[in-house]
């Protein structure tokens, strides 16, 4: 899927840390953080610039808890309140990727100040 390879390579050009990497999961969802950052900063950030990701894992989308599926790969609960996920789907343009680079950018160097 080229989305998916795209979206995980620009993930770790901005020393993103990507979660499900080298697990089998869906070829249009990637799972990843910005270490140290809470994925609801990160998912608000997103959705200032007109790019709406999600929090946590899709397995538990609509909890307010941490993703027992995350802790189940072995993430640590401090590393799961800082997974964010971005999907995409046939209505996606290589346009809206691009979008989210951008974003991405602004948004880890916003964190790192």
């Amino acid at each position: 899927n080229i989305y998916k390879t795209t979206v995980i390579s620009i993930l770790k050009d901005f020393k993103c840390e990507i979660i499900d990497e080298n697990i089998n999961s869906l070829p249009n969802l990637v799972s990843s953080m910005i270490p140290g950052v809470a994925a609801s900063a990160v998912v608000a950030e997103f959705n200032r610039r007109g790019v709406n990701i999600h929090a946590g894992s899709s397995c538990g989308s609509e909890e307010f808890e941490i993703s027992k599926a995350l802790l189940a790969i072995g993430i640590s609960e401090t590393q799961a309140e800082s997974v964010f996920r971005i999907s995409w789907g046939y209505a996606t343009t290589l346009e809206d990727i691009e979008k989210f680079s951008k974003a991405l950018g602004e948004i880890v160097d916003t964190f790192q100040k």
